[in-house]
């Protein structure tokens, strides 16, 4: 502005001139409202290419394209979902209960319980000294039926104990999860790196998480999908494998399940492809067919042909367990058959022969020969005795028939000697 002063001259008519001043502030003048008009160029040009201008005049546009990218996104993810939870949560269970009734029922035979028919039978047999007089009597008259019944209330007792059955599926669980979202990602990794189309994906995804599950559910909902993928646009592979795996990455964090009650582990025992109740009862309880005197249960493990494999009792038992009377007196008998088919005493039996006719007991061979009765001296072990002096008036009792007359010894057996009684009557069995 200096210079321009100094060389600023304009001389008017007269000789008139702008004082140096003037022109000075006439200057200022120019140049701020110069600045000014200037400024709101700019302002005007920076508002007509700012984000805003552009966002007003790109609204809609741009509100279509964000829709039509959160659909996409929602797309992917609900078919993740499905995915999720149509085949890969399903699968899961699956593999998480395929030979699991093989797993329980080989730690079953490995307990102390059914490692062997003799160490079950000790057991069995050791709770009967407990028993009340109807399931001591409900024993001794219906074996099959008591036994089927211990052994599978022993089973559930064993799952229940220390959680066996809730860590089981807890952890085969977690094992399982963890194959399928190796399996997932390992397929997702190889469709981007083979640019393979969804389609394929799913085909290859499918086959390795059902092979050898032999599922038709599971089949039949893949091949529903698969219609489903060809139907729809899938824009995101990596949307669907995430969300799948966040699932499953959820389902191994969700907390062990609660205890089982006895009702819900009978419930899933029973509901296995290889029943562990099943098949233990047929391993372990063997020929199941009651000496037709004192009703004890044949000793061989297995179904008899009754002729070569004729039944027979190691160590029969007093007769009066199974309520069996003197007709003369109407008293519960304490003898054991082993040692009446030496004498000269006769027995009826309606359930066998379907009449009422006496017949020897030393022609027990002929009469009945499908059953092996040696002949044996004495009274029995000292289990049966004690079991029998415990339950003598009430079985009576039970039949309206009176107490057996049984030795004053009897009587006198602790449950120590029953025990070991009982531990000598098994240890000769399995030998």
């Amino acid at each position: 502005i200096d210079t321009t002063v100094n060389q600023f001259s304009l001389e008017i008519q007269d000789n008139w001139f702008f004082k140096p001043s003037y022109i000075l502030d006439f200057l200022i003048h120019v140049y701020v409202n110069g600045e000014k008009t200037a400024l709101e160029i700019l302002e005007q040009q920076f508002e007509k290419n700012s984000l805003v201008h552009h966002l007003k005049g790109e609204k809609m546009k741009l509100e279509e394209k964000f829709k039509n990218g959160c659909m996409e996104i929602t797309n992917d993810e609900s078919f993740g979902q499905e995915i999720l939870d149509e085949v890969l949560k399903k699968a899961v269970e699956i593999k998480t209960y395929k030979g699991f009734g093989v797993r329980i029922y080989e730690d079953l035979l490995d307990s102390p319980i059914f490692k062997h028919k003799s160490n079950m039978m000790f057991h069995l047999h050791k709770e009967l000294l407990n028993e009340s007089t109807q399931n001591v009597y409900k024993f001794c008259k219906d074996y099959k039926t008591y036994t089927e019944q211990w052994i599978k209330s022993n089973i559930v007792k064993f799952c229940m104990e220390k959680h066996y059955l809730t860590n089981q599926i807890h952890e085969r669980r977690k094992t399982n999860i963890d194959f399928v979202i190796d399996t997932v990602q390992q397929e997702s990794s190889k469709a981007k790196d083979n640019k393979s189309n969804v389609s394929a994906w799913f085909e290859l995804l499918m086959k390795n998480l059902t092979e050898g599950l032999f599922s038709e559910e599971l089949m039949e909902t893949a091949e529903v999908l698969k219609i489903t993928i060809n139907q729809e646009t899938i824009k995101n592979l990596d949307t669907v494998s995430q969300m799948m795996i966040k699932g499953l990455n959820e389902e191994k964090k969700s907390g062990k399940p609660k205890g089982y009650t006895f009702e819900e582990i009978t419930g899933i025992l029973e509901s296995l492809s290889f029943n562990p109740i099943e098949n233990l009862i047929r391993e372990r309880i063997g020929c199941t067919e009651q000496c037709p005197f004192c009703g004890c249960v044949c000793n061989l493990g297995i179904d008899c042909d009754k002729t070569s494999q004729k039944h027979r009792v190691a160590l029969h038992r007093p007769k009066g367990l199974s309520g069996w009377s003197h007709s003369d007196s109407g008293k519960l008998v304490s003898s054991i058959c082993s040692t009446d088919i030496s004498t000269e005493k006769t027995y009826i039996l309606p359930s066998k022969f379907n009449d009422e006719k006496y017949r020897n007991f030393k022609d027990v061979a002929t009469d009945i020969p499908d059953w092996e009765i040696k002949t044996t001296t004495g009274d029995g072990p000292e289990f049966w005795h004690r079991l029998f002096a415990m339950h003598n008036d009430a079985i009576a009792e039970m039949n309206k028939l009176k107490p057996a007359d049984i030795p004053k010894g009897w009587l006198e057996v602790t449950e120590p000697k029953a025990l070991k009684s009982l531990e000598i009557m098994y240890t000769d069995l399995s030998k």
